[in-house]
Parts: C-alpha cells; sequence; structure tokens
C-alpha cells in the first residue's frame, strides 16, 4: 500500500494562515458557552482568543464602571457649584444637557471596557498582557474619585 503522496493543494492549504476569525458573533456566543480557558498551543499563548475570563478581571471591570458612575456623579455635582469639566470631550457632551452626558459618559467606558476584556489574552507591545491594564485603569479611577473628593471638600 504505501505512503499517500502529499499533493499541491493539499501542502497550499496547510500554510493558508490564520482560518479562525474573532467577530461580534463569537463573542457573544462564547459568553453564553464559555469553553476556552486557556490556548490550546504554546505559541498562542499572548494571542489566543478566550471565551472564558477570570473572575478578577470581571471584578475589575465591574469596579471601574462603577467608579465610572461615581465620577460622573461627583462631575455632576462639582459643576452645580461653579467648576467646568477639563475634558473637551465631556464637555460637547454637558453642552447637549445632564442625561447627554451621562449616556455618553457610560457609553465612553463600557465599549473600551468590552473590547478590551475581550482582547484581554492579547499582548500589548509584544510584552504586557492586555489583562494588566485593568488593574491600572482601576486605580486611576480611584485616584480620580479622591481628588474630586478633596475638590469637593474644599467648596
Amino acid at each position: 500500500m504505501g505512503i499517500p503522496a502529499i499533493t499541491t493543494t493539499s501542502a497550499e492549504r496547510r500554510h493558508r494562515g490564520e482560518r479562525r476569525h474573532f467577530t461580534l458573533t463569537t463573542l457573544i456566543y462564547g459568553v453564553v458557552h464559555a469553553r476556552r480557558r486557556q490556548a490550546r498551543r504554546a505559541m498562542d499563548h499572548l494571542t489566543a482568543p478566550m471565551d472564558w475570563y477570570s473572575p478578577a478581571l470581571f471584578a475589575f471591570a465591574v469596579g471601574i464602571v462603577l467608579l465610572s458612575v461615581v465620577d460622573a456623579l461627583l462631575t455632576l455635582h462639582l459643576l452645580s457649584n461653579g467648576a467646568w469639566e477639563a475634558n473637551p470631550v465631556m464637555a460637547f457632551f454637558l453642552e447637549h444637557g445632564v442625561a447627554g452626558f451621562v449616556v455618553a459618559k457610560m457609553v465612553l467606558t463600557v465599549t473600551p471596557l468590552l473590547l478590551l476584556t475581550a482582547l484581554s489574552n492579547y499582548a500589548l507591545f509584544s510584552r504586557l498582557r492586555i489583562a494588566t491594564l485593568f488593574p491600572m485603569l482601576f486605580f486611576g479611577y480611584q485616584v480620580l474619585i479622591v481628588y474630586e473628593t478633596l475638590l469637593i471638600s474644599a467648596i
């Protein structure tokens, strides 16, 4: 019988590149049917898409959203006492009312968090996992809340 010969088409098929595609449907399906907790290949450890995320990552994401809500409330309090919005993007939304400001604040917080969560296992600058940004963002929001609280206490 012998060994079957490798044809040109099967050799080309093996070197086509990445077959997996990451889409919004992939993300939604993965949230409902989480299976992939780690990369299957050693070479994929910093680039493999995951559909199960650690509880710590989830806790940081929820914490960041909650701190963003507190930031919005403190900002509105400061604005009602004569302060002005230093962020030009948020100042633009404030010109359209409080509801527009709050909606924009939540959209501009939650949307990047969802993207960062989906890409949390990917490497940033070939070394740093994106998941390591979550504690940094959480700490940054804490510093902002402390600053706003000090401004309120000075009123």
